[in-house]
């Protein structure tokens, strides 16, 4: 038979966990190493949520418009509100958050993408060349 875990205990283990977490997010030397944790630990949707509300949150700090950031961003408001949601709900910790925003610096998005037209194709109509894509 099941052993049913009480309401706090469940709540301890849970804390006890988040904290192990943080404790190996840390061990982390490089971004190599971190996101070789974040693929190991999370779905691809986890890390897209997270990756998309730290922005929305950098964005708000800029002072960026609700529309302005559903349209640089691609998202709707009911997520820009969920991500403001989260940040204010753990008003306590943000203190620590912020400091941490202030000091990164968001690198530069470059676009790395080669166009691959129809006379770069070989007999098969496959790219000779890595990396590229073709317009249909």
């Amino acid at each position: 038979m099941a052993r049913r875990i009480g309401m706090s205990a469940n709540v301890q283990l849970r804390k006890h966990q988040l904290k192990n977490l943080a404790q190996l997010l840390l061990k982390a030397k490089n971004e190599k190493e971190m996101l070789a944790l974040l693929h190991t630990l999370m779905t691809t949707s986890e890390k897209e949520s997270i990756a998309q509300r730290l922005h929305i949150t950098l964005k708000i700090r800029h002072g960026m418009k609700y529309y302005e950031i559903e349209s640089s961003l691609g998202v709707s408001s009911s997520t820009i509100i969920k991500a403001l949601d989260l940040y204010h709900k753990n008003g306590d910790e943000n203190h620590l958050f912020n400091q941490m925003l202030s000091e990164f610096k968001e690198p530069e998005l470059k676009y790395d993408i080669q166009i691959d037209y129809p006379n770069k194709l070989d007999r098969r109509g496959k790219s000779h060349i890595p990396g590229t894509f073709r317009w249909d």
